[in-house]
C-alpha cells in the first residue's frame, strides 16, 4: 500500500470511527460464546436466544449497544464444533452490536437465500455469491434450516482478500418469541493474490440473531470475531472499530434493501 494512502487511512480511522469501544458486559460475552459453540443444540439454543433477546430488548436503545462493544477472543472450546484453521485464537479481534429493525423477522428471511449478497454491505463487499448447500429458498420462509457456502471478496483499508465462508441459518421457536439464528466461520485461511503479500484472513467467526419484537418489527444483534494479517499495522482500537462499523453498515444496508422492496 502506498505510504500516503496508509497514513490517510490510519489518521481517518484513529480520529474518527476508532473511538475506543467499551468491553462487552460479562453476560453478553458469555451468551454469544455459548451460542456460537452450541448452535446445533436444539435443546440449549432456545433458552439462550431468549436470554440474549431479553438483554437486547433492555439495551437496544443505548448508544454503546448500537455503536458496538469489544468482545474477548473465542476459545478453542468455543470453536470446537466447527472445522477451522489450525492457528492460535489469541489474535482474534471481536465486536458486537445490536439495533432495532422496522421489519419483522419474516421480512429478513426473504433476502437470506439470495445468490447475490453484495447488497448487504456494498462499501466492503466487492463480490459476495451465496450457494445453498442444504435447504431451499422457499422452505426457509417458514421453518427450514439453511446451510450456505459463500464466495466473498472483501475490502478494508484498501486491501481486498477473497475467501470462502460457511454460514448456516435456522428458525428458533422459544418460549417468548420467534427468532432466526445464524452462525458463520471459515475452514481455511485465505490470502490475496495481488502480489503485495502478507494479506490473509486467518480466522473468521460470527453469530447473527433476528429476534421478533411483536409482529411487525424485530431486534438484531451480530457478534463477530476475526484475525486478519495485513501488510500494514493498525491499532487494536482501529480494528475493533472497523468490525463494529462493518456490522452497522450491514444493518443499514439490509434495512434499506427491505425499505426499497416494500416501496415497489
Amino acid at each position: 500500500m502506498r505510504p500516503l494512502l496508509h497514513a490517510i487511512l490510519v489518521t481517518t480511522l484513529v480520529s474518527g470511527c476508532a473511538r475506543k469501544r467499551e468491553p462487552a458486559p460479562t453476560e453478553l460475552q458469555d451468551l454469544v460464546e455459548f451460542l456460537f459453540m452450541n448452535w446445533e443444540d436444539d435443546e440449549l439454543v432456545p433458552e439462550a436466544i431468549d436470554n440474549l433477546g431479553s438483554w437486547l430488548a433492555t439495551n437496544v436503545d443505548d448508544e454503546e449497544t448500537n455503536r458496538g462493544f469489544q468482545l474477548q477472543p473465542l476459545t478453542d472450546e468455543d470453536v470446537s464444533t466447527v472445522a477451522h484453521p489450525d492457528r492460535d485464537l489469541s489474535g482474534l479481534i471481536g465486536a458486537c452490536a445490536g439495533v432495532r429493525s422496522e421489519f419483522p423477522i419474516e421480512a429478513h428471511s426473504t433476502y437470506v437465500p439470495l445468490p447475490d449478497q453484495t447488497f448487504s454491505n456494498p462499501t466492503q463487499y466487492k463480490f459476495y455469491e451465496r450457494s445453498l448447500v442444504e435447504g431451499t429458498a422457499s422452505g426457509f420462509e417458514g421453518e427450514d434450516t439453511l446451510r450456505t457456502l459463500n464466495t466473498i471478496e472483501t475490502s478494508s483499508f484498501g486491501i481486498t482478500i477473497p475467501y470462502e465462508l460457511k454460514k448456516d441459518y435456522k428458525w428458533v421457536e422459544t418460549e417468548q418469541e420467534r427468532a432466526i439464528f445464524a452462525r458463520s466461520w471459515i475452514e481455511d485461511r485465505s490470502c490475496n493474490k495481488d502480489g503485495e503479500g502478507g494479506n490473509c484472513i486467518e480466522h473468521s467467526y460470527s453469530i447473527d440473531m433476528f429476534y421478533a419484537d411483536g409482529s411487525d418489527a424485530s431486534l438484531r444483534m451480530t457478534a463477530t470475531w476475526s484475525e486478519v494479517d495485513t501488510s500494514i499495522t493498525l491499532p487494536e482500537a482501529t480494528l475493533v472499530a472497523s468490525l463494529a462499523l462493518g456490522l452497522n453498515n450491514v444493518f443499514h444496508a439490509t434495512e434499506k434493501f427491505l425499505q426499497e422492496a416494500a416501496a415497489e
